[in-house]
């Protein structure tokens, strides 16, 4: 099992493009500021993206100042070459830490 972190920019950023098959474990969003922010978070098969309505996994989850949110999903993301998550925050000050492992 791996970990990844990723600051979250306020245009669409993209947390993993999968080289090969591999598992989305769980992703941590902290908000790093002393303001709330708003994330969302979007997974869609290879050349399909961007992220949009028609692949939204969360919308406009807010992020109380200083604080995280952990996404753990019932199931987990399962990734085939290509494949990518993504996500994007209102302003910057969001690091996005995701625990994955490779298939």
């Amino acid at each position: 099992m791996s970990i990844k972190n990723t600051a979250i920019l306020n245009s669409e950023t993209i947390l993993h493009t999968a080289a090969g098959e591999m598992a989305i474990l769980a992703i941590a969003f902290c908000n790093t500021t002393t303001s709330t922010k708003t994330i969302s978070l979007y997974a869609y098969p290879n050349l399909t993206g961007p992220g949009g309505n028609g692949n939204t996994v969360l919308k406009n989850v807010s992020i109380p100042p200083e604080d995280t949110y952990l996404w753990t999903g019932d199931e987990k993301f399962i990734l085939d070459t290509g494949d990518v998550i993504s996500a994007i925050s209102d302003v910057v000050g969001v690091t996005a830490t995701s625990s994955y492992k490779i298939l």
